[in-house]
C-alpha cells in the first residue's frame, strides 16, 4: 500500500507521496516514489501505487520515448505517450490496482495538466485526486473537508497534501516513512521539498490540543471553565501556528 496526492492549482502542480514500499508477508524498504522528467520546455513528475517493479518499468519506457518524440511538445502528445506505454503493459487488464498514476505535465509558460491513471485508463484531474490508499480509506472521509475550496495556490496544497500523506502514514497498513514532494512550476521548475517533519509535527499538535477540546465537549462531568480554557489553548494555537503555515 502507498499513498500519492496530487493538486492542480492557480500556479502550478504539487505531488505528495509516501516512502515505504511493503511487499505483502515480505518485507519493506524505504525510497522516493516521485519520478521526474524534463526537457528543454516541459517537465513531467509522476507518482505511483502498486507494483514498484511495474514502476520502474514505465519510467524507463517513458523515458526512452520522449527521448523520440518530435517537438513542439504538448499536454496532449505526453497524455498520450502515457496511454500508448500503459497499453503495453497486459498485466493491468487482469488487475489495473497492479499500478495508479498521478502525473503532472507543465509546458514551460504555456499549460499545466495533471492527470490519474487506473490501468489502462487515463483521465484529467481537475482539482485534487489521491491514488493507493483506496475509496474505502480515510482519505475518502478527509478529502471533501479538506479541498473544498475552488482551487488552492500551491502553498496552500503543499500543506494539505502534506496532512493528507501524514494520516495515511499514521492509520493506514503500509504507509510510512518520510514524506516526499514536488511542485510544478508554470515556467517549467519541478521545485523538490525536504523537511516536511516539522510541518507534520505543528499537524499533530494541533490534532492533540483538538482532541482535548472534543473530550471536554463529550463530557458532561467537566465544568464550563474546563471546556473554556481548553478551547483558548486551541484558539492560541491555531494562531501561534498559522503565520508559519502559511509562508
Amino acid at each position: 500500500m502507498s499513498v500519492g496526492v496530487a493538486f492542480l492549482c492557480q500556479d502550478g502542480i504539487v505531488i505528495c507521496a509516501d516512502t515505504q514500499i511493503t511487499w505483502p508477508e515480505n518485507h519493506k524498504y524505504y525510497e522516493c516514489k516521485i519520478y521526474p522528467h524534463g526537457g528543454a520546455n516541459w517537465t513531467f513528475v509522476a507518482t505511483f501505487a502498486g507494483n514498484p517493479e511495474l514502476m520502474k518499468s514505465f519510467d524507463g519506457k517513458f523515458r526512452e520515448s520522449m527521448q523520440l518524440m518530435p517537438a513542439p511538445y504538448t499536454a496532449s502528445k505526453i497524455q498520450d505517450n502515457v496511454e500508448t506505454i500503459l497499453s503495453f503493459f497486459d498485466i493491468l487488464k487482469d488487475d489495473p490496482m497492479q499500478l495508479s498514476l498521478l502525473c503532472g505535465i507543465v509546458i514551460a509558460n504555456s499549460e499545466f495538466r495533471l492527470l490519474k491513471t487506473e490501468g489502462h485508463v487515463v483521465r484529467q484531474v481537475h482539482r485534487f485526486d489521491y491514488v493507493g490508499v483506496g475509496d474505502s480509506s480515510l482519505l475518502r472521509y478527509f478529502a471533501p473537508l479538506l479541498t473544498q475550496t475552488a482551487q488552492y495556490d500551491s502553498k496552500q496544497a503543499l500543506k494539505i497534501g502534506t496532512f493528507l500523506v501524514l494520516q495515511a502514514k499514521r492509520y493506514v497498513d503500509g504507509c510510512g516513512g518520510d514524506t516526499n514532494a514536488r511542485v510544478l512550476q508554470p515556467n517549467g521548475m519541478a521545485r523538490r521539498i525536504d523537511g516536511l517533519e516539522r510541518m507534520e509535527q505543528k499537524f499533530l499538535m494541533l490534532e492533540h490540543q483538538l482532541g482535548r477540546l472534543a473530550t471536554y465537549f463529550f463530557d458532561n462531568r467537566e465544568p464550563d471553565t474546563e471546556v473554556e480554557e481548553a478551547a483558548k489553548k486551541f484558539v492560541k494555537a491555531l494562531k501561534d501556528y498559522r503565520p508559519e503555515m502559511l509562508r
